[in-house]
Protein backbone atom coordinates (compact mmCIF):
# COMPACT_ATOMS: atom_id res chain seq x y z
CA UNK A 1 0.00 0.00 0.00
CA UNK A 2 1.12 3.59 -0.54
CA UNK A 3 0.76 6.64 0.81
CA UNK A 4 -2.42 8.53 -0.04
CA UNK A 5 -0.65 12.12 0.54
CA UNK A 6 2.65 11.77 -0.92
CA UNK A 7 2.59 8.45 -2.93
CA UNK A 8 5.05 6.43 -0.79
CA UNK A 9 5.74 2.57 -0.51
CA UNK A 10 5.86 2.63 3.83
CA UNK A 11 4.50 1.53 6.65
CA UNK A 12 0.54 3.51 6.95
CA UNK A 13 -1.81 4.68 9.67
CA UNK A 14 -5.10 5.62 9.10
CA UNK A 15 -5.70 9.06 11.05
CA UNK A 16 -8.25 11.80 11.06
CA UNK A 17 -7.40 15.26 11.49
CA UNK A 18 -9.76 18.60 12.41
CA UNK A 19 -8.88 22.17 11.10
CA UNK A 20 -11.16 25.08 12.31
CA UNK A 21 -10.73 28.64 11.50
CA UNK A 22 -13.09 30.89 13.82
CA UNK A 23 -14.77 33.53 12.13
CA UNK A 24 -16.49 35.53 14.46
CA UNK A 25 -20.30 34.66 13.75
CA UNK A 26 -19.06 31.78 11.64
CA UNK A 27 -16.38 28.94 11.17
CA UNK A 28 -14.91 27.42 7.88
CA UNK A 29 -13.70 23.97 8.88
CA UNK A 30 -12.09 21.07 7.06
CA UNK A 31 -10.39 17.76 7.44
CA UNK A 32 -7.60 15.14 6.85
CA UNK A 33 -8.28 11.85 6.49
CA UNK A 34 -6.85 8.26 5.18
CA UNK A 35 -4.19 5.80 5.58
CA UNK A 36 -0.13 8.16 5.41
CA UNK A 37 2.88 7.42 5.98
CA UNK A 38 4.78 8.94 9.37
CA UNK A 39 6.01 12.27 8.04
CA UNK A 40 2.89 12.74 6.05
CA UNK A 41 1.12 12.71 9.55
CA UNK A 42 3.72 14.61 10.89
CA UNK A 43 3.26 17.45 8.55
CA UNK A 44 -0.76 17.19 8.66
CA UNK A 45 -0.98 17.40 12.23
CA UNK A 46 1.27 20.16 12.85
CA UNK A 47 -0.24 22.24 9.72
CA UNK A 48 -3.84 22.18 10.91
CA UNK A 49 -2.93 22.11 14.60
CA UNK A 50 -0.81 25.76 14.45
CA UNK A 51 -4.27 27.03 12.29
CA UNK A 52 -6.41 25.49 15.69
CA UNK A 53 -4.31 26.92 18.01
CA UNK A 54 -3.95 30.56 16.35
CA UNK A 55 -7.14 31.34 14.67
CA UNK A 56 -9.68 28.58 15.52
CA UNK A 57 -10.94 30.13 18.55
CA UNK A 58 -12.01 33.66 17.12
CA UNK A 59 -15.57 32.82 17.05
CA UNK A 60 -18.38 31.94 19.66
CA UNK A 61 -19.16 28.07 18.44
CA UNK A 62 -15.41 27.97 18.01
CA UNK A 63 -14.51 28.57 21.14
CA UNK A 64 -16.35 25.18 22.01
CA UNK A 65 -15.35 23.35 18.70
CA UNK A 66 -11.48 24.05 18.69
CA UNK A 67 -11.01 22.24 21.65
CA UNK A 68 -12.62 19.04 21.12
CA UNK A 69 -10.53 19.30 17.50
CA UNK A 70 -7.56 19.93 18.80
CA UNK A 71 -7.38 17.06 21.69
CA UNK A 72 -8.98 14.58 19.61
CA UNK A 73 -5.81 15.55 16.52
CA UNK A 74 -3.67 14.64 19.57
CA UNK A 75 -5.65 11.69 19.90
CA UNK A 76 -4.53 10.13 16.29
CA UNK A 77 -1.24 11.79 16.46
CA UNK A 78 0.30 10.44 19.42
CA UNK A 79 0.16 6.46 18.10
CA UNK A 80 1.29 7.38 15.05
CA UNK A 81 4.74 8.33 16.95
CA UNK A 82 5.17 4.80 17.55
CA UNK A 83 5.24 4.19 13.95
CA UNK A 84 7.84 1.85 12.71
CA UNK A 85 9.62 4.23 9.91
CA UNK A 86 11.41 2.53 6.54
CA UNK A 87 14.70 4.14 6.91
CA UNK A 88 16.23 3.24 10.90
CA UNK A 89 18.03 5.71 12.16
CA UNK A 90 21.60 5.78 13.34
CA UNK A 91 20.71 4.62 17.06
CA UNK A 92 19.14 1.60 15.67
CA UNK A 93 21.26 -0.14 14.12
CA UNK A 94 21.92 -3.74 14.68
CA UNK A 95 25.19 -4.64 16.91
CA UNK A 96 26.87 -6.49 14.33
CA UNK A 97 27.15 -3.28 12.62
CA UNK A 98 27.57 -1.15 15.30
CA UNK A 99 30.44 -3.21 16.00
CA UNK A 100 32.29 -3.20 12.47
CA UNK A 101 32.03 0.74 11.94
CA UNK A 102 33.81 0.44 15.32
CA UNK A 103 36.70 -1.95 13.69
CA UNK A 104 37.17 0.58 11.03
CA UNK A 105 37.44 3.68 12.97
CA UNK A 106 40.07 0.83 14.82
CA UNK A 107 41.82 0.90 11.46
CA UNK A 108 42.05 4.58 11.05
CA UNK A 109 43.57 5.29 14.08
CA UNK A 110 45.92 2.42 13.53
CA UNK A 111 47.28 3.47 10.39
CA UNK A 112 47.74 6.91 11.80
CA UNK A 113 49.82 5.67 14.34
CA UNK A 114 52.00 3.88 11.92
CA UNK A 115 55.32 5.57 10.44
CA UNK A 116 54.89 7.01 7.20
CA UNK A 117 58.08 5.65 4.87
CA UNK A 118 58.69 8.48 3.57
CA UNK A 119 59.49 10.06 6.70
CA UNK A 120 62.06 7.65 7.31
CA UNK A 121 66.10 8.57 6.32
CA UNK A 122 67.18 6.47 3.19
CA UNK A 123 69.59 3.94 4.65
CA UNK A 124 73.30 4.47 4.93
CA UNK A 125 75.68 2.59 1.95
CA UNK A 126 78.28 0.41 2.54
CA UNK A 127 81.74 1.14 1.53
CA UNK A 128 83.97 -1.52 -0.76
Amino acid sequence: MSCEKCGRDAPLRYVEFNQNVGLLVMRISSSAHGYYCKPCIHETFWTMQMINLTVGWWGIVSMIVTPAYVLTNFVHYIPALFMASKHPGPRSRPKAKKKAARRRRERVYETDAVDDPDDEEPPKRRRK
